[in-house]
């Protein structure tokens, strides 16, 4: 019984520990971002599927996009690299479409997310305040121009940001980073809590045993 509760708590142990370095990993990339969140992900043709994205700025005028499974995963599923003039193909670096929510990527992709080579990674955003997030932030990087290419290419959308909506992406990012410091704060206690539970039955058990014994 003691065997099998001390490989208990080791193992409760070891969930808390991976928890903080999700947590870390989760603060890192958060804090360095202009922009992150959950967010549909698809590439070229294929199903869009919900990642953490965090979009950074890089040397030069560049920017990267990582994706990632999880907001505190180990390793990116992919990383997008966005220049100013896009790819070599010399498509714009973003292409908006504000009625369907949606921004295609063109850069330089990299990464195991199931994307043939020359995939074109496309974003699409919840509501109308994601897509403005999203598309503030390329904006703030100036990786799209202030009147956003629809996909049809038969209009230009005029995508309007107040500086009091570029100096929020600060507030959003905190937001989001003390949402995610709750619900991994959540998480620990549970974690903790059920550590004191095992300790407090085996210790029960223990004495227990020891009263039937004398």
């Amino acid at each position: 019984r003691s065997d099998s509760t001390e490989m208990e708590q080791k193992q409760l142990l070891a969930r808390l520990h991976s928890l903080e370095d999700s947590f870390a990993r989760c603060v890192g990339r958060v804090t360095q971002a202009v922009a992150a969140g959950v967010i549909d992900v698809s590439w070229d043709e294929m199903q869009a599927v919900p990642r953490f994205a965090v979009l950074r700025p890089c040397p030069g005028g560049s920017a990267v996009l990582e994706v990632f499974g999880e907001p505190g995963s180990s390793w990116e599923l992919a990383t997008v690299e966005l220049l100013p003039t896009g790819d070599s193909s010399q498509r714009p670096a973003i292409v908006a479409d504000e009625a369907l929510l949606s921004l295609l990527l063109s850069g330089v992709v990299s990464g195991k997310a199931g994307a043939a080579q020359g995939a074109l990674p496309k974003l699409r955003c919840a509501d109308k305040d994601d897509f403005a997030k999203w598309a503030g932030a390329l904006k703030l990087l100036r990786l799209l121009p202030e009147a956003a290419r629809t996909e049809a290419g038969t209009a230009k959308r005029r995508i309007s940001k107040s500086d009091t909506e570029v100096h929020g992406f600060a507030l959003i990012n905190c937001a989001l980073l003390k949402g995610l410091m709750t619900f991994y704060e959540l998480l620990a206690s549970v974690v903790v809590l059920a550590a004191v539970v095992t300790c407090r039955s085996s210790s029960a058990a223990v004495v227990g045993w020891r009263r039937i014994l004398t």
